[in-house]
């Protein structure tokens, strides 16, 4: 039998899984828990995820975190330690390390950084 497609032409279960990601991100899913969501076993998830989206579960789970901390950052004031709390970043010192190397700067200099560059903007505006 075939597998159900749901929109965005995606197998129901990873659609199910994305919606699952975005909608409890404040929770520490896991891999594991994402295939237990939808009955599979870790390993055959792994694999029918990476086909429909390009790249494996982990990856996904670890950049939509990155993006949400650093919108987050950006556009709260919410201190830092609590932004990786919503985001479901269990190990606080490792998050920021990965955050420093894809974004060449840790969240709260992320942060400062963001403030500076519309400062500058709004000057240059006026």
């Amino acid at each position: 039998m075939a597998p159900e497609i749901g929109r965005k032409g995606l197998d129901v279960r990873i659609q199910y899984v994305i919606d699952l990601i975005h909608s409890n991100h404040d929770k520490p899913l896991g891999v594991p828990d994402l295939a237990q969501a939808v009955g599979l076993s870790v390993s055959y998830f792994s694999h029918l995820f990476r086909d429909h989206v390009g790249v494996s579960p982990a990856k996904y789970l670890r950049d939509f975190r990155m993006r949400e901390v650093a919108h987050l950052v950006k556009t709260t004031t919410l201190p830092v330690c609590a932004i990786l709390e919503s985001v479901g970043a269990t190990d606080r010192s490792h998050f920021v390390r990965k955050f420093a190397r894809q974004y060449g700067l840790a969240p709260s200099q992320y942060r400062v950084a963001g403030a500076r560059s519309a400062r500058s903007a709004n000057s240059a505006n006026n």
